[in-house]
């Protein structure tokens, strides 16, 4: 049992393991509470702007100094497509607007189980600054230029030049009747194509 789930995060009783769905998980006896397993989501903005991609120059761990597209952590009170849009705005000064879900990276790490969600986003305004905590440089770069930039992600390079060549699908967000209200965004390729 993990460390930090000892208790109930709803009514604070001891977590018990039991065999639930195939896997030994904490459970409360209490209230019914099951500890799924600790995740994490991450969301990533591609802006194309004049044929250029922005990039940002990480200035913390992890990546510290790696090129990549600007992102971060969603937040538990907003929904991916916005998280990436603010995470955006807060490195570059870049404002935004979302077009689609362009790509998702599912990596199992030892602590958590990491979703990173990246975004197709159209910049609507701001020139790109650095906000000197996260991110030491952001810039919009043409595509000869991310063939000799060093220190770029592996998976920045592809999307950025997946992007600059127009080989991208776009899935466009849309509210099916069951999922109406608040809290809800679903992606797909609506086009039926």
């Amino acid at each position: 049992m993990e460390p930090d789930m000892r208790f109930c995060p709803r009514c604070g009783r001891e977590l018990v393991m039991q065999s639930l769905g195939g896997h030994s998980r904490p459970s409360c006896l209490n209230c019914g509470y099951i500890f799924f397993g600790a995740y994490s989501l991450g969301v990533g903005g591609l802006v194309v702007k004049d044929r250029q991609v922005l990039l940002v120059k990480r200035n913390q761990e992890p990546g510290l100094g790696r090129w990549t597209i600007p992102g971060g952590y969603a937040e538990q009170s907003e929904t991916f497509d916005l998280a990436a849009v603010r995470e955006v705005q807060e490195e570059t000064g870049v404002y935004t607007r979302v077009l689609g879900l362009v790509a998702v990276r599912d990596q199992v790490r030892e602590l958590d189980n990491n979703l990173y969600a990246v975004f197709a986003l159209e910049p609507l305004a701001g020139v790109p600054r650095a906000d000197g905590v996260e991110v030491a440089e952001a810039r919009y770069f043409a595509e000869e230029e991310l063939s000799i930039l060093e220190n770029l992600s592996p998976f920045t390079r592809w999307l950025a030049e997946a992007a600059l060549a127009g080989s991208l699908t776009v899935f466009r967000s849309f509210t099916p009747p069951l999922f109406s209200g608040l809290g809800w965004v679903a992606y797909a390729d609506v086009t039926g194509g």
